[in-house]
């Protein structure tokens, strides 16, 4: 029996690398890409199809630096895939520095783009998609990838990196503070038996991510090395890099929940265990990072931006989703959440 895989960020790069292998990896798996463009996702639905053979290939459209957009995806995928094995929160983002210091507005908050897309949407999407995961046969579990340079840390009084130069140390940053909050949220989902675990990221990989940045994006030390760096990170290599980057995500993906535990980091490759980046197993931390976490949830209103959802069979026949409601995910520490089958606690 296959199983429904979810993958956010899945129209390109990895996360397309990733879908298409566990697309042929058994006919009978249901792969959901989600992506912002309903024309590159459309093209990523049907050279996923045509190359895998697998005509179980879905798309769903959501802007996932907008928390009324996660609402609004993880309704869709629910009332379209009831029980969901697998959630892989794959996409990110990393703002280069000719951009500066992008922000996200939205219900009166202002929120760094990067933390926005790399720590609260999928903190946000998992927590929504609790009552399919809880579903599914044995129960899901929800995969996050990391990445950036893991010699970075962060700072809890800077935890969006406002302060840290643009770029590869600040997409980094944001990943740090992912992993503390992978931590927090495999502890959050125990009683539900949910594992959390960060899979993938580890490996360098030449993608559409990778193509903007530039030598100043680099620190100051790594600056000298660039020219090696371009030639590899931003050459065309048709996905190979990317097949390789993916491959501790397809592993998990098609693994028992008993094989790949809980609170793991599987970084670089399948199978291959590695110790959690400093900082991230802090209690303190971890517990810093949520409340932080919890105070930038908007508050879900009527004017919440719906996301159109397509499948490779119904194209252009979208459906705008009503936002879930906000009970899920606005939940306060230590307080149970508005849902007959979701208990949330703050540890």
């Amino acid at each position: 029996m296959g199983k429904t895989i979810v993958i956010t960020g899945g129209t390109g790069g990895i996360g397309y690398q990733a879908g298409l292998a566990l697309a042929k990896a058994d006919p009978q798996n249901v792969i959901v890409i989600t992506g912002r463009s309903a024309e590159s996702g459309k093209a990523a639905v049907e050279t996923m199809k045509k190359d895998s053979g697998n005509p179980n290939i879905h798309l769903a459209l959501a802007d996932l630096s907008m928390q009324s957009a996660v609402r609004s995806l993880a309704q869709d995928l629910m009332a379209r895939f009831p029980a969901i094995d697998v959630l892989v929160n794959n996409a990110g983002n990393l703002s280069p520095s000719d951009r500066g210091l992008e922000m996200v507005k939205e219900g009166g908050q202002t929120i760094v783009k990067n933390f926005s897309v790399n720590v609260m949407a999928p903190l946000l999407l998992s927590r929504l998609l609790v009552p399919a995961l809880k579903k599914a046969t044995p129960v899901g579990n929800v995969q996050i990838t990391s990445g950036g340079m893991l010699v970075d840390g962060f700072s809890l009084d800077d935890i969006e990196a406002k302060k840290v130069q643009v770029g590869i140390p600040a997409y980094s940053q944001s990943k740090r503070v992912m992993e503390a909050m992978s931590l927090a949220l495999s502890k959050e989902f125990e009683p539900h038996g949910i594992p959390v675990n960060i899979i993938g990221g580890g490996n360098p990989g030449a993608t559409a991510m990778t193509s903007v940045v530039g030598s100043k994006d680099l620190p100051p030390w790594m600056r000298c090395c660039y020219p090696c760096f371009s030639c590899f990170m931003h050459r065309d290599d048709k996905g190979k890099s990317a097949a390789t980057c993916a491959a501790p995500v397809i592993w998990g993906a098609m693994a028992s929940n008993e094989e790949i535990g809980n609170a793991n980091f599987w970084i670089a490759k399948p199978k291959q265990k590695k110790p959690w980046p400093k900082g991230a197993t802090d209690p303190n931390n971890q517990k810093a990072i949520m409340e932080y976490c919890q105070s930038k949830i908007i508050a879900e209103t009527s004017s919440a931006a719906p996301v159109v959802s397509v499948s490779a069979t119904n194209f252009g026949r979208g459906i705008a989703m009503s936002p879930m409601p906000a009970q899920l995910a606005m939940m306060q520490p230590g307080v149970q959440m508005m849902h007959p089958s979701v208990h949330s606690t703050f540890y």
